[in-house]
């Protein structure tokens, strides 16, 4: 048996019954193997008389055996089927899972995607409470603050426009009308002018304020001070420009009005737009009150 195993062969031999008496690769021995396989072999004749089988096949090469065998055989090959298909199901099932994991992020991506193309109405649902339910809801928390930042944006631009071309157009009318000379060029026109201009500066001078405020870059210069006093300076300073417009401009501050820390320059100036909106909206006759109370 050494020797066909070296030189890659396996030889098995059956007696008249097709009982194999011997294996090259002690396999088959005391088996029986079926006629059809009998047939496949070199009868073994002695003196004419067929008295055995001899089969010679590689030892790569299986030679079927018993039913024992075949039995086997049909094990090796169902484990197989079974294998193949358990696999099949398993990529079939982790291919579903898959797609279910990632479809939120692939939401979130094509969302993420149009907003930064200029979409900011894009919404993702949240369908889950845990670490993707939290990153939807915190999508969707950025999209409705970019949102209201660009509807603030949009606004602010209107309101600079609108704040602007009221300037610009009494200027551009004077200085035609001194060209046509419907005006004349005198020293009451000119200081008519200059008072445009200083709205002007004045104008880009809050808009430079504005742009700092936003960007957390403006300076305060806190000291403790009171509010009641503040008030009542503000009043005083701006009380020229109520009386003008036949406007009552009143202060309403309580005896304990306490000392907090403030930029005395910045509340007055918030103060005076305060007022200053508020002259454009009140009728002659009216009033405008400003209170200090805890």
């Amino acid at each position: 048996s050494d020797m066909w195993a070296m030189m890659g062969l396996r030889v098995v031999v059956m007696d008249a019954r097709g009982q194999v008496i011997g294996d090259s690769a002690d396999l088959l021995t005391g088996h029986t193997l079926a006629a059809a396989q009998l047939a496949a072999g070199i009868p073994i004749r002695v003196n004419g008389q067929t008295v055995g089988t001899v089969i010679g096949a590689s030892l790569a090469e299986p030679i079927a055996a018993s039913p024992a065998g075949a039995f086997l055989r049909e094990v090796n090959r169902s484990i197989l089927l079974a294998v193949l298909a358990a696999g099949v199901v398993a990529l079939a099932l982790g291919a579903l899972f898959f797609f279910q994991l990632t479809a939120p992020i692939r939401r979130l991506t094509a969302a993420a995607h149009a907003i930064a193309a200029g979409d900011l109405s894009q919404r993702v649902t949240v369908r889950s409470g845990d670490e993707l339910g939290e990153l939807a809801d915190a999508f969707n928390t950025m999209a409705a603050n970019l949102t209201a930042s660009e509807e603030q944006r949009r606004q602010l631009v209107a309101d600079v426009a609108h704040e602007l071309r009221t300037p610009l157009s009494v200027m551009q009318a004077n200085l035609e009308a001194m060209q046509d000379g419907i005006l004349p060029t005198d020293a009451e026109q000119l200081a008519s002018l200059h008072e445009e201009t200083l709205l002007l500066s004045r104008l880009v001078a809050d808009l430079r304020l504005l742009s700092l405020a936003e960007a957390g870059q403006l300076k305060l210069d806190l000291t403790e001070s009171d509010l009641g006093d503040l008030v009542s300076r503000a009043a005083e300073r701006l009380r020229p420009a109520t009386v003008a417009k036949a406007v009552d401009l009143v202060t309403e501050i309580t005896p304990d009005s306490r000392r907090v820390p403030v930029d005395s320059d910045r509340f007055a100036q918030v103060i005076g737009n305060l007022v200053d909106n508020a002259l454009r909206h009140t009728p002659r006759g009216g009033q405008i009150a400003l209170a200090v109370g805890w």
